[in-house]
């Protein structure tokens, strides 16, 4: 039984989704798990981020404070695996309350950590285990274990 097999992710598209930084196609799950557009989604390997502001803040977007409708910006972007990066190695102190081991890895490239907060399963003897990056996020080492 492979992992996952109790509890099955929902259907993922690619409908011409782009990071809204780089560009890069990223895939979603299907829209019937999200609310659609505009609205927040859930990005494989990314983030989704609402940037939405009020009266007072940061991003002053209100529909009441602005002409007209198509001058509206909805607040949400989704940002690829890269861009998620950049935004947490930029903000360590912010990020560093999630801990490690935020995210699988691509299966295309599990045998390396694509970034410090990914994680992987390797099966040791009859166990699985979990393993995280090193500090160079080079190489898996095993998650020391709770019981320790």
């Amino acid at each position: 039984m492979a992992i996952g097999d109790d509890y099955p992710l929902p259907p993922v598209t690619t409908m011409d989704h782009r990071c809204d930084e780089c560009g890069k196609p990223i895939q979603i799950f299907a829209p019937e798990f999200w609310k659609g557009e505009g609205h927040y989604k859930q990005v494989i390997g990314g983030i989704c981020l609402d940037f939405s502001g009020g009266y007072d803040e940061f991003n002053e977007h209100l529909n009441n404070s602005i002409s007209s409708d198509e001058d509206y910006v909805e607040g949400y972007v989704a940002l690829c695996h890269d861009c998620t990066v950049l935004i947490y190695s930029a903000l360590p102190r912010a990020t560093a309350k999630f801990g490690r081991g935020l995210h699988s890895p691509d299966p295309d490239n599990s045998e390396k950590p694509c970034c410090r907060w990914s994680w992987t399963l390797r099966r040791v003897g009859d166990q699985l285990r979990l393993f995280l990056p090193d500090e160079t996020a080079e190489n898996w080492v095993e998650a020391p274990s709770e019981e320790a």
